[in-house]
């Protein structure tokens, strides 16, 4: 299973940061990028100072992005976001990590801060740590304040992302790919900054004006369009255009910035900034897509597979020798025969019957949709003995005209027993309406029972039903794209509408 890997991503992102940061304190000291440390240096020797380019500038810099690191790290390696420690009472750790973070970094700060301001004209000891101090405090509260909210955000989306639904696996790649996405492109930033590069215009404005639209332009054209037509089979000339629109509204959001910032540029270069987006964007994001689109279909495809196998164990599991219960179904019969009970040996037959169904059909991966009705037959021909001349009233609609299907077996009985075990009562009039229709390209399926105040007692709700919710898996995994399932249940009614197509 395809799992969220944005705390990797993260730590990831913060160490390759931290190296290039390190390689761009370093390079401060040496060669044509030691223009601010030489100035630094001249400020000490104006002091009668002993100058040192590890001691004075290259640690004082690097020791609050040390720490900041140290915090990040803490906060993606300690064990209090695994489920243990979330079930029990933990609310008190992020508390005690945001004090003691905002202490340390404090502190650190501070002492940073003190060796970068020693050379300062007010810098007599005492005003000296008293500004190290306010400083830290307002720099280290305002990087707590932003990196919690930035874990916030993070638990917020991954939870949205996290339900469980159709959608899931195809909104956790998503989601990999754009946080991958957004930390590479940062990482980026930060080693061409740390070699220099960025301090020329050119690769300055293909970097931020150019790369920028791309990648967003590939995310919406990979992620948003290509699928979408795809699920739909459209066709390409239906939908072409659209790989020009949301090109065309980043080229003049970025058009607009670059001549807000004081560039210059004619109508003929901003056009020509749209369709180099567009030729870049649309091959590339069609690749991705193509590549992703497989390796959900596989992991969809495993997905399938280990739900039926986890769900077939389970079920030989809840049987208790079930191929001894079926010989005595058949003594039960033949007595029953012999006695002239004929009502009683037509259940005990029927039983017995769906007993070699789940013996044997229910393992498969696919029936003759005429052997699961044989069962739902069976099963509310069982259910009218029971309730005999109740007041239940009983509804079974068959129509099969032109059908000639496989399906999954034991799709369609789960919420016959639902309706039964629920929609009946002894004391009030209770009713049950099952309809099947089948066609050459289709099955519409719809079971409406009444619905009655119950005891207070342990059942589980309906909408609790594991039965029904496990059938709701099976249809995402069996049947992708081609099942609709719609509930509506009221305080006098539950009532579900299944349509899958062939």
């Amino acid at each position: 299973m395809m799992e969220i890997r944005w705390r990797r991503q993260e730590i990831l992102f913060a160490s390759v940061s931290l190296v290039f940061i390190t390689v761009e304190l370093a390079f401060d000291g040496i060669g044509q990028t030691s223009i601010r440390s030489d100035e630094f240096k001249l400020l000490f020797e104006k002091r009668g100072l002993t100058y040192s380019f590890i001691r004075d500038y290259f640690l004082p810099r690097l020791a609050p992005f040390v720490a900041c690191y140290l915090v990040i790290l803490t906060a993606n390696l300690f064990p209090f976001h695994l489920p243990k420690f979330q079930k029990a009472n933990t609310a008190w750790i992020p508390v005690v990590f945001g004090i003691v973070g905002y202490a340390f970094l404090t502190l650190i700060f501070a002492i940073a801060f003190r060796f970068e301001w020693m050379t300062m004209s007010w810098s007599t000891e005492v005003d000296l740590v008293i500004r190290s101090y306010r400083y830290a405090l307002r720099a280290a509260g305002m990087f707590m304040l932003l990196y919690f909210l930035y874990l916030l955000l993070r638990s917020l989306v991954t939870k949205a992302v996290s339900r469980n639904d159709e959608g899931k696996q195809f909104r956790i790649l998503l989601l990999n790919r754009v946080i991958a996405t957004i930390f590479f492109y940062a990482a980026g930033f930060e080693l061409l900054k740390a070699l220099g590069l960025l301090r020329t215009d050119f690769l300055a404005i293909i970097y931020v004006f150019i790369l920028v639209p791309i990648i967003i332009s590939v995310l919406i054209n990979t992620y948003g369009i290509f699928p979408y037509v795809h699920r739909k089979s459209i066709p390409f000339r239906r939908y072409w255009w659209q790989l020009f629109v949301a090109p065309l509204f980043l080229a003049l959001i970025g058009f607009t910035f670059f001549i807000l910032g004081g560039g210059r540029a004619t109508f003929t270069i901003g056009i020509a900034f749209w369709l180099l987006i567009v030729l870049i964007s649309a091959p590339v994001s069609w690749l991705l897509f193509t590549q992703q689109r497989a390796q959900l279909d596989s992991i969809a495809a495993l997905t399938g597979q280990l739900g039926k196998t986890t769900a077939d164990l389970q079920f030989l599991r809840s049987q208790i020798n079930p191929h001894f219960l079926y010989n005595v179904l058949n003594t039960l019969y033949g007595s029953a025969l012999k006695e002239n009970a004929q009502h009683t040996a037509d259940g005990i037959q029927r039983l017995g019957d769906m007993m070699r169904f789940m013996l044997h059909e229910n393992l498969k991966d696919s029936i003759p949709l005429s052997r699961e009705i044989e069962y739902l037959n069976n099963y509310i021909e069982i259910q009218k003995t029971r309730v005999g001349n109740s007041l239940i009233n009983i509804s079974w609609s068959l129509n099969t005209k032109n059908c000639d299907h496989n399906i999954a077996p034991m799709l369609l009985i789960p919420y016959v027993e639902n309706a039964f075990k629920h929609g009946t009562s002894t004391v009030d009039k209770s009713w049950i309406n099952i309809k099947l229709d089948c066609t050459s390209t289709e099955l519409l399926f719809a079971v409406e029972n009444s619905v009655h105040a119950r005891v207070i007692n342990n059942e589980p709700d309906l909408k609790e039903s594991i039965g029904l919710e496990n059938v709701k898996q099976r249809l995402q995994f069996i049947y992708p794209g081609k099942h609709t399932l719609d509930i509506l249940s009221t305080e006098t009614k539950y009532h579900i509408k299944l349509n899958i197509q062939f």
